[in-house]
Parts: C-alpha cells; sequence; structure tokens
C-alpha cells in the first residue's frame, strides 16, 4: 500500500483503545435489569451494537430509557478502572503518534458521555483532536469518518481507521482510508477482520506500534 506516510489516525473505542466490553455489558444489564421484558444474554446485547446506549435503551425500555441511561452512565463510571480504560502500550503508540505530529481521533459508537468517563479514567482525553460518538439512530462511523477527513482535508489513504470490528472495516472501506484491524481484544477474531479486507491486521498491540512506527518515519 502506497502513502506519503500516516497524516491522521482514528480509533474505534470498545475492543480497541479501550477493552470495555464486559463493563459496558454488565453496566447495561444493572441499567435494565428492573425494567427489561426479560434478561439479555451478552450476545443478544452485543447484537444490539449499531445505534449508541440511548439508541438500544429506546428499543428495549421505550418509555423508561433516560433513567435507564442516567443509571447505565452512573454504573458505567462506577465501574471502569484504568485496566480497561486502556490497553497496555497504547499510551506509548498515542506519544508516538503526538510526537511525529500525526492527528489523532475517536469514532465510537458508544454515546459520547461515556467515551469522555473513558477517555478521563484513561487520562488520555487531551490526545484527541475530535471525538465523534454514536447516534441512538444507527451505526454512522463511515460518515463520522468522512467529516474528520474534511476537517483535517487529508487524502483519505493518508489516514487509517482502527477498529476491532467486522462494522469498523466497513465503515473505513466507506470512507476510503486505511483498514485497520485491531485484534488484540478477546472478542475481536482475526479471520473476520481478514475476510472483510482489512488493509493490515495486528494481533497485538505491539505489532500494531512497529507498523505505525514504519508510516511515520
Amino acid at each position: 500500500m502506497h502513502h506519503d506516510g500516516l497524516a491522521g489516525v482514528i480509533f474505534d473505542m470498545d475492543g480497541t483503545v479501550s477493552d470495555t466490553w464486559a463493563v459496558s455489558l454488565s453496566s447495561f444489564r444493572t441499567a435494565i435489569a428492573e425494567l427489561a421484558p426479560r434478561p439479555y444474554t451478552d450476545k443478544e446485547l452485543m447484537a444490539f451494537a449499531g445505534p449508541a446506549e440511548e439508541g438500544i435503551l429506546e428499543r428495549l425500555v421505550p418509555d423508561h430509557w433516560e433513567q435507564c441511561f442516567e443509571l447505565y452512565i452512573k454504573t458505567y463510571a462506577s465501574r471502569i478502572t484504568l485496566r480497561e480504560a486502556l490497553f497496555d502500550g497504547l499510551n506509548e503508540v498515542l506519544d508516538h503518534l503526538r510526537s511525529r505530529r500525526v492527528l489523532l481521533a475517536i469514532v465510537s459508537g458508544k454515546s459520547l458521555r461515556a467515551v469522555e468517563i473513558t477517555l478521563e479514567r484513561a487520562d488520555i482525553t487531551d490526545r484527541f483532536e475530535i471525538l465523534k460518538a454514536g447516534s441512538p439512530e444507527g451505526d454512522v462511523k463511515s460518515e463520522n469518518i468522512r467529516l474528520i477527513l474534511d476537517a483535517w482535508g487529508f487524502d483519505p489513504r493518508r489516514v487509517a481507521y482502527v477498529g476491532d470490528a467486522i462494522a469498523d472495516m466497513n465503515a473505513a472501506h466507506a470512507a476510503g482510508v486505511i483498514a485497520v484491524g485491531a485484534a488484540w481484544s478477546e472478542t475481536a477474531n482475526i479471520d473476520d477482520l481478514r475476510g472483510v479486507g482489512a488493509d493490515v491486521v495486528f494481533s497485538q498491540v505491539d505489532e500494531f506500534f512497529l507498523w505505525l512506527k514504519a508510516c511515520t518515519q
């Protein structure tokens, strides 16, 4: 893949920057425990992903979604620790990219409040120029990547989107940026990421770091 060095890197959040699936799901379950029509398994809850938490709650508990969302945010904030907020090794990656004047952004499917809480817990809020969160209406990642490209004014082939899910790779392709598969979380599947045509896939943060160093000489 030919590019003149990376000018910008956009990160997904859950499973990419942060190991937050378990704490998100447990907080979500607590938030709907009293009001949902029945219990949901992790797999069922993960299948709802696409819209941000507000949108999922609007579907599950239409009459009480606002109070459930407040409870979700409160529970999530009380449970998330630094260990979950930031994968080992990523602090150094972000430092390196900043030192090379590479611009950084977040494009997450999470609600903005959950994104902000996570970045604060990891103490990395100031690394990112732009934060784009999820929408209650559904998956808006490719549109959000395009908005960031417009703001930065970079050639899409000099920008990477790093994510752990098939939908992330599809969003990267739709926006024309380099699709980087992050397979260092337990929920990621390398074969799935390769299967949807990720440009590169890394199973370890260290491997990703080596690739970035080569792209930011």
